[in-house]
């Protein structure tokens, strides 16, 4: 298998370029070169993935064997007009005449002196790079015969290797960047029939990052075939996640600006990672039913509560300016005597998130091949958090945490629609 895409944008970042001119008369002119239009951002993104594998059996065990490396990069250019100065204009010699004329009626030769300002050529600024490489193992077999039917068992060998590079223009600003880890899995599963009616699956997983060092998960699941057209499932289990590479590097790099409370003193914003953070836990609880409304149509629902421990975030730059604590733990003054605001990635306290997951499928047979439908809706319930373990809630449910500068919305929805002919020939159209 392999996969190669390619996407550019490219669009408007800042209004056309500004400048304090100073006259002969000694007086200044405020000057907006709209001939020149805005700047424009330039991004182009690359990316391949080639992976290749093995399947078939080995003494009554059916495997799957594979390999994949997957690279993705993005470069980012600015139009040549972002970084014209003051002196840039100045040089031109434009008189007050000039200046004072309204764009529109500029003459040839005034809009000839602007457009030698700009070619149309554009500027690198960043470049960043993210790498995978995998190496899987899957197996499974029958390992006995229980009174209802077989017990079945899979089982899994995982290697992943990941890495990510950043380059910028502005070295002093945004410093380059670069890290790499590897994990290495283990993972089991054991499906039991109970009864003509009734499956239940235990599931176990063990983890080992070379940075973060080992987790263990598991899951407890179930489902009851109540009736030809009921079935009913539930499940039990707990999760990890261990932070990015990025997210645990002890690099910075500006992200923005904001102001002060003054509304006068503009900070430098950087975002900076954490050798510190800790992984997110969390315990995820499920119980759904299905309807097989009849062969055509299928509906669906599953209540599930997600509840995480150490989850990850950064803070507001408004949080931070307005607490005097984290102000004095943020706020840097550097050696020219300015000041910047480091907004570092950080284990916050718990994150309650519930929902209930709406589905709804048809299939229509035509007489030359067959139309599919598909609704999927995500209707949240809850979604609340802390800045610590011992703080007080916030909802961010159809709202956003001023806090976090996060939100959910009340629903996510995506329809789908497919058509397959009887020659093979197919489309499909999605709508989130």
């Amino acid at each position: 298998e392999l996969l190669l895409n390619e996407a550019s944008q490219r669009f408007s970042t800042l209004p056309p370029p500004a400048a304090d001119i100073a006259l002969q008369d000694g007086s200044t002119a405020l000057f907006l070169a709209e001939t020149l239009g805005p700047s424009l951002d330039q991004s182009t993104s690359q990316g391949h993935r080639a992976a290749m594998g093995l399947k078939g059996q080995w003494h009554d065990w059916d495997y799957v064997l594979s390999a994949s490396h997957a690279q993705h990069r993005t470069s980012r250019n600015l139009s040549s007009n972002a970084f014209l100065t003051d002196s840039s204009f100045a040089s031109l010699g434009l008189t007050r005449e000039e200046l004072l004329q309204e764009p529109s009626k500029y003459s040839a030769s005034t809009r000839a002196k602007l457009a030698s300002l700009w070619d149309g050529s554009y500027r690198w600024r960043e470049t960043g790079q993210t790498q995978q490489q995998t190496l899987e193992w899957l197996a499974s077999r029958e390992i006995g015969e229980g009174i209802f039917g077989p017990w079945m068992l899979g089982t899994g060998l995982n290697y992943r290797q990941e890495s990510y590079s950043y380059r910028s223009a502005s070295p002093d600003s945004t410093p380059d960047m670069h890290g790499q880890r590897q994990i290495l899995a283990a993972h089991a599963e054991l499906q039991i029939p109970l009864s003509d009616s009734v499956q239940a699956i235990a599931s176990v997983r063990k983890d080992r990052y070379s940075d973060f060092g080992t987790a263990n998960t598991g899951k407890l699941s179930g489902k009851w075939q109540a009736t030809p057209t009921w079935l009913w499932r539930a499940s039990v289990g707990n999760g990890f996640r261990a932070p990015t590479v990025a997210q645990t590097s002890q690099d910075s790099a500006q992200v923005g600006w904001t102001v002060d409370a003054n509304g006068v003193d503009y900070i430098k914003v950087y975002a900076q990672g954490n050798p510190d953070l800790q992984p997110e836990k969390s315990r995820m609880n499920q119980i759904g039913t299905q309807w097989q409304a009849s062969r055509q149509w299928t509906l669906g629902m599953d209540w599930w509560q997600l509840n995480v421990t150490n989850s990850f975030g950064i803070l507001s730059d408004t949080a931070i300016l307005e607490n005097p604590e984290l102000r004095a733990r943020y706020l840097q003054t550097q050696p020219d005597g300015t000041q910047r605001l480091v907004q570092q990635n950080l284990n916050l306290g718990r994150k309650q998130l519930q929902g209930i997951d709406w589905q709804a499928s048809s299939r229509h047979p035509l007489d030359n091949g067959q139309l599919r439908t598909q609704l999927l809706a995500t209707q949240y319930l809850t979604a609340r958090s802390q800045l610590t373990t011992a703080g007080e809630w916030v909802s961010e449910l159809g709202q956003l945490n001023p806090r976090t500068g996060q939100a959910m919305p009340r629903i996510k929805a995506r329809w789908l629609v497919s058509y397959e002919s009887a020659n093979n020939f197919g489309w499909a159209a999605i709508v989130d």
